[in-house]
């Protein structure tokens, strides 16, 4: 997948449609029908969470609590083969912790991380290709361990 089909799919606001026809999980997360796209959280009280397999795109904003902080999210656990993350997927989970990322994440979106106050600590893979504006605006990042030849952490 070419970093413009990556960048189009990022354009995914889930919309009424989507969530009306979502399947939701065990855990109250919403999936599109084929599972590929992880459209939103709805559970707040979530404190772990790994990402279904077969998925490749966290929509924008499937995180994001619009009361900031109210998510008690802690760590959270991407599958392999997931492409993308979309803007300001995580802002104001302010409790994360930990997130792994796979190596075959090529993109993460503006903001993705914004007010993540718990995030000390991050890893950016080797395959990832491209990063919408900031990412970890306003987070707690204090380390920036990078794996990917495309970009230099100052």
């Amino acid at each position: 997948m070419k970093m413009n089909d990556i960048a189009e799919l990022l354009n995914m606001t889930a919309t009424e449609r989507d969530i009306r026809e979502a399947v939701t999980d065990e855990h109250g997360v919403l999936y599109s029908e084929e599972g590929t796209f992880l459209l939103e959280c709805r559970n707040k009280d979530l404190k772990h969470y790994t990402v279904r397999k077969g998925c490749k795109v966290i929509c924008e904003k499937a995180f994001f609590n619009r009361q900031p902080f109210a998510c008690i999210l802690e760590d959270i656990m991407l599958p392999d083969g997931l492409l993308a993350i979309g803007n300001a997927a995580f802002m104001t989970c302010g409790s994360v912790r930990n997130i792994v990322m796979p190596q075959s994440l090529r993109y993460i979106g503006e903001s993705a991380f914004e007010l993540c106050h718990s995030l000390e600590q991050i890893t950016l893979p080797s395959g990832l290709r491209a990063m919408g504006g900031n990412p970890l605006a306003d987070s707690g990042v204090k380390k920036v361990v990078c794996m990917s030849p495309h970009f230099n952490v100052v």
